[in-house]
């Protein structure tokens, strides 16, 4: 299975120069490695949008593409653009924000979920960040929720092609009592993204991913331990305000073999866990 990861960068240099360093420290590389920067607004930073550019045309440590808009297409546009045109050539995506760094066995965990998972049709995204809630151990890395995660995520190419931009989506899910009762355990938050959209103080993607994944009643892997460390809760992009969730972060000194569940079930408890 080709396998491409894409890196999606704008406007912080700090953050980007951290998840490429970290990304390069990863015991596996890309294979292909996809840089996006979103073009410039007029009101932002031409310094620090131009230090993003040098930075991100600095790798040199595995075959890298980068991709300079020539327009500010904003962050739901900018991934949706990026995904489709890693799908153009590659089977799968293995896709970072520019505040999203990674645990040295990110890359390994991600490769090995989506081969693993890549016929197993009912699984629809991979996630490498946990979740602030207990969730019973079944004795491996990681379990099956029915929520997605952005950061740090994966998916094939045959689901991806499923994804809904459709907000006349979440009528429908409300006007199915079997899947409006699913909506309520695992995205009862994503109306309130959907609003933002329209007021224009949100500028969500992930939304219509996870609306899909429910509707579909997909299963998500997540890691009991994030392997992802995110930077970004200091107001310096679009999704950015607000309080860091607790998460259980996988130390770095940590190296050791990823094992992931066989069965194709959610978590135990799961209705307690996540209500």
């Amino acid at each position: 299975m080709n396998i491409v990861t894409i890196l999606f960068t704008y406007n912080r240099s700090r953050h980007t120069r951290q998840v490429l360093e970290a990304l390069h420290k990863n015991t596996i590389l890309p294979d292909k490695l996809y840089i996006f920067q979103d073009g410039r607004k007029e009101n932002t930073d031409k310094a620090e949008w131009e230090a993003v550019g040098d930075a991100i045309n600095a790798v040199s440590w595995c075959d890298t593409k980068v991709v300079i808009s020539e327009k500010n297409k904003g962050l739901a546009n900018s991934i949706k653009a990026g995904v489709g045109r890693g799908f153009e050539k590659y089977d799968a995506v293995i896709v970072l924000e520019d505040d999203c760094v990674p645990h040295p066995q990110f890359m390994e965990y991600m490769i090995k979920a989506l081969e693993k998972y890549e016929s197993c049709k009912e699984v629809y995204h991979i996630g490498a960040s946990s979740e602030p809630v207990d969730v019973e151990e079944n004795g491996t890395d990681a379990y099956f929720m029915g929520r997605i995660n952005s950061c740090g995520w994966g998916t094939w190419k045959d689901r991806w092609e499923q994804f809904c931009n459709d907000y006349r989506m979440l009528g429908r899910i409300k006007a199915d009592e079997y899947t409006y009762e699913w909506f309520r355990l695992w995205g009862e938050d994503i109306e309130g993204s959907l609003l933002g959209n329209i007021e224009g103080t949100t500028d969500s993607w992930a939304a219509f991913w996870a609306l899909t994944v429910i509707m579909k009643r997909g299963y998500c892997l997540a890691p009991y331990e994030s392997l992802i460390t995110n930077i970004g809760y200091d107001n310096t992009g679009i999704h950015s305000g607000g309080s860091q969730p607790v998460l259980k972060l996988r130390s770095h000194g940590k190296i050791s073999e990823i094992t992931l569940p066989e069965k194709i079930e959610f978590v135990k408890n799961y209705r307690k866990s996540f209500a």
